[in-house]
């Protein structure tokens, strides 16, 4: 049952104009609603925030924290502010262009306990120019909490940061190991698995709206050497999130088995990059052995692809 938790929301804006209000729609329709929302802004040109100052004095019963970046920093480090300034006992995580279920707040509040640090729920994708949502996780509510303890869900974040909510708990776990080119629901997502409070419910309580001007928005239908670089990159960044997380380990959260296989995700990721440093065939081979710390064999045939048709 629902425990009297202060409720916060991050929401991050950028150039939001177009569907900012839906989204404001929906939080203030909460059937439980947040104490505090903070707002940043990345430099907007439009007018995103004259219209959240505007709801911001219609709904004077939430205490709103709002800041505009002189400059624009990019979306990582804007949702790093956020989370850093957030005050509340859950913090939800909020991108500009969703649109909530009502009840979001008060079902993941209400089915919180102690042990979770990261909470997430299951969105439905849909896309504006089609007439039929694509509904991605599950249909059908049953509002069932499951631990995420498989230990090849580590390195790949499988649900959106907003379809999160974490506790204040692993917000300075979070800021000791963040850097600047940092996601911060794949660091929440990893830090929270590796200290045993990473849950998922069984509740629809996002439409995850997909369009050309989302932040993390690729399109892989196509390769390209500009998709072979940022599959290079990421093999990068996942070392760096591996490296950071085992160096902020002080109070030996991490027990001696998922260290094992960290060590061993950090070798995998290792022979990836060389392969695409060295294009050596021999490496394929040994990936071939290591396919199961991919996250479908779809990568792996992605890696091949890239390696021997697109160079740098």
């Amino acid at each position: 049952m629902y425990k009297n938790y202060s409720i916060s929301i991050c929401l991050c804006t950028y150039n939001g104009k177009k569907f900012i209000s839906e989204l404001l729609n929906s939080i203030f329709r909460q059937t439980l609603l947040p104490d505090e929302i903070i707002v940043c802004d990345d430099n907007s040109s439009d007018n995103t925030l004259e219209i959240i100052y505007s709801q911001a004095i219609l709904h004077k019963n939430i205490k709103w924290k709002i800041f505009r970046n002189t400059e624009n920093k990019g979306w990582k480090i804007n949702f790093h502010s956020a989370i850093s300034k957030a005050e509340g006992d859950l913090i939800f995580l909020c991108d500009q262009d969703d649109i909530w279920d009502e009840n979001k707040i008060k079902v993941m509040a209400s089915y919180w306990n102690e042990d979770i640090l990261v909470l997430t729920c299951n969105v439905t994708q849909f896309f504006p120019n089609k007439k039929i949502p694509v509904i991605r996780y599950s249909v059908n509510n049953t509002f069932d909490i499951d631990k995420i303890e498989n230990k090849f869900d580590l390195l790949y974040c499988k649900r959106p940061g907003c379809s999160f909510c974490i506790s204040n708990k692993i917000v300075t776990l979070y800021n000791s190991s963040w850097k600047h080119n940092f996601a911060h629901d794949r660091l929440l997502w990893m830090l929270a698995f590796l200290k045993g409070g990473l849950y998922k419910i069984n509740y629809n309580g996002v439409l995850y709206r997909r369009h050309g001007d989302n932040a993390s928005y690729i399109n892989y239908q196509k390769f390209s050497k500009t998709k072979r670089r940022v599959y290079f990159e990421n093999i990068n960044l996942s070392r760096e999130y591996i490296e950071s997380i085992l160096k902020t380990n002080d109070d030996n959260y991490i027990n001696e088995k998922d260290l094992i296989h960290i060590k061993m995700l950090d070798k995998f990721l290792q022979l990836r990059k060389s392969l695409y440093k060295t294009h050596n065939i021999i490496l394929i081979f040994l990936l071939i052995l290591q396919l199961k710390y991919y996250y479908s064999f779809k990568d792996f045939i992605v890696d091949i692809i890239n390696i021997f048709i697109f160079d740098f």
